[in-house]
C-alpha cells in the first residue's frame, strides 16, 4: 500500500481543526477564587480563548467581578445588566464578535481592540479614565466606530 502524504496532512490537519473547535464555547465568569480573569477556576467551564464567547453575570456565583490586566484574545464580550469589567492593562481583544455592555466597562489603562460592534444598552455604561478603546482590527488601522445604543 502506498502512503500518500498528501492525504495523511490533510487528515492531520482536519483533526487539529476540529480539536479547535470543540474547545471553543460560551465561558461564564463565576468570581469562584479572585478577581483575576486569568484565573481558570473563575470560569465555567474553563478560561476563555481565542474562540470564545464570554458572558460577564450579574450575579456571579463567588460574587467577585472580573479584572484584566494582561494581554487577552476572545471572540465576544457581554457584560449583563449589573456586572462590572475592570481593565487596568493590557490588551483585550474581541476577534469576531461584540462588546455588549448592559453592565459597566471601566478602562483605566491598557487597550480594548475590537473590528466589531461596541454597544451600550439601555443602562450600560463605559467609564474610562486613561487607556484606549480602538475599534479596528489592530492598532495604527482606520478606526471604525459603531456605538449603538439599545433599549
Amino acid at each position: 500500500m502506498k502512503n500518500h502524504p498528501f492525504k495523511q496532512a490533510f487528515t492531520i490537519l482536519f483533526i487539529i481543526g476540529l480539536s479547535i473547535n470543540v474547545s471553543a464555547g460560551t465561558k461564564t465568569w463565576t468570581g469562584n477564587i479572585s478577581t483575576d480573569w486569568e484565573t481558570a477556576g473563575n470560569w465555567t467551564p474553563s478560561a476563555p480563548g481565542s474562540g470564545d464567547d464570554v458572558i460577564i453575570p450579574t450575579s456571579p456565583i463567588g460574587g467577585r467581578m472580573p479584572t484584566i490586566s494582561a494581554d487577552y484574545t476572545v471572540k465576544s464580550i457581554m457584560i449583563q445588566a449589573g456586572a462590572t469589567l475592570t481593565h487596568n492593562g493590557g490588551v483585550l481583544s474581541s476577534d469576531g464578535g461584540d462588546l455588549d455592555i448592559s453592565g459597566t466597562y471601566i478602562i483605566s489603562s491598557g487597550t480594548f481592540l475590537s473590528k466589531n460592534t461596541l454597544i451600550v444598552r439601555n443602562g450600560g455604561l463605559v467609564t474610562q479614565s486613561g487607556g484606549t478603546i480602538h475599534m479596528a482590527i489592530t492598532i495604527g488601522t482606520n478606526v471604525s466606530v459603531r456605538l449603538t445604543h439599545l433599549s
